[in-house]
């Protein structure tokens, strides 16, 4: 967990929850408005992680599911799809120098369907 912590790939979310734990571990648990004070968030968040981490342990710092349909692009089509708007675009490709939003949107859609393997 204090890798966690000190990790530039951990998302900072999942490393304020591991600083909020480790803050609260020890011998003696510190109050949770001092913890809070400490790190700058507020005293129902340390409440929340702490209660979390105690019931499901490594598990109950990580994000639950989102509400909400899914998506119907993976993450990685639409990584590879980031530059159709801007990188087509450019005169010295060819390209008009301002594509309207339209026109890239379509494009976009139509590149990522097409290389989606779903």
């Amino acid at each position: 967990m204090e890798r966690w912590t000190r990790r530039a790939s951990s998302a900072q979310a999942l490393a304020l929850r591991a600083r909020i734990v480790l803050a609260c571990a020890g011998p003696e648990i510190p109050p949770i408005v001092s913890v809070a004070r400490e790190l700058r968030v507020a005293a129902d968040t340390v409440r929340k992680w702490r209660r979390r981490f105690l019931a499901e342990r490594l598990d109950g710092l990580v994000d639950e599911p989102r509400p909400g349909r899914l998506p119907t692009i993976s993450a990685g089509v639409r990584h590879d799809n980031l530059g159709v708007g801007v990188g087509v675009g450019r005169p010295a490709m060819g390209g008009p120098a301002v594509w309207p939003s339209p026109v890239v949107c379509t494009t976009a859609v139509t590149e990522a369907r097409r290389s989606d393997p779903r």
